[in-house]
């Protein structure tokens, strides 16, 4: 697909520039659309080695050239295939790690994509939904500070996750719903299959 087909060519690029911060961008894009595509133990070795080549400094241009951080959104997507690849405290550590990097950068873009997959989704998929909300919170925060169009309805999305999973399963399925809504209205169609998926739980 195009996703997949642009993956590609940035990882040949990278290979015949022989450049690390390309490659490390290379290796992730092919990652995520591997783990997306369903090839999760694929998707999580490529991410981990766009970690592996991940330099803050070396790679600083990489955020101003595409509005966010590599590093932690590396580190946050890396943790979901670990969890899902059934290693729950090598994942925590990795979500820990791509949060503090944010931090260090001062990028709210990074640090909202980082708490709301690393801190949210990571913890609520493992059943440890206090956590996740608790990071909600913070994310939720700065998507409204920063008038984060796509994130504001992404973080609500997972906040009802957690909500819904502790106990107040009519005020999770109304954030969620809301949140899809958002996304439908804006034309994204990404997640839309597994957000239903985790819809469905709570009306189940």
């Amino acid at each position: 697909d195009e996703a997949q087909a642009t993956a590609n060519e940035v990882h040949r690029l990278a290979e015949d520039l022989a450049n690390d911060g390309l490659r490390c961008l290379g290796s992730y894009m092919v990652g995520y659309d591997d783990l997306w595509s369903g090839r999760v133990g694929l998707g999580g070795c490529r991410i981990e080695e766009a970690i592996d080549l991940y330099d803050p400094e070396r790679d600083a241009w990489l955020v101003p050239a595409l509005g966010q951080g590599v590093g932690p959104e590396a580190l946050a997507w890396g943790a979901l295939a670990t969890l899902y690849r059934g290693r729950p405290a090598t994942a925590y550590r990795m979500a820990d790690r791509g949060i503090e990097l944010a931090r260090r950068m001062g990028h709210p873009f990074s640090l909202c994509h980082a708490l709301d997959i690393g801190g949210v989704v990571v913890p609520v998929m493992a059943g440890d939904h206090a956590t996740g909300l608790r990071c909600a919170e913070e994310a939720a925060g700065i998507a409204a500070e920063e008038h984060f169009r796509f994130w504001s309805p992404g973080v609500d999305l997972h906040r009802g996750m957690a909500i819904g999973h502790l106990g107040d399963p009519d005020e999770g399925i109304r954030l969620m719903e809301a949140s899809l809504s958002a996304w439908e209205a804006m034309g994204v169609r990404a997640f839309g299959g597994w957000a239903r998926s985790q819809l469905a739980s709570l009306e189940g």
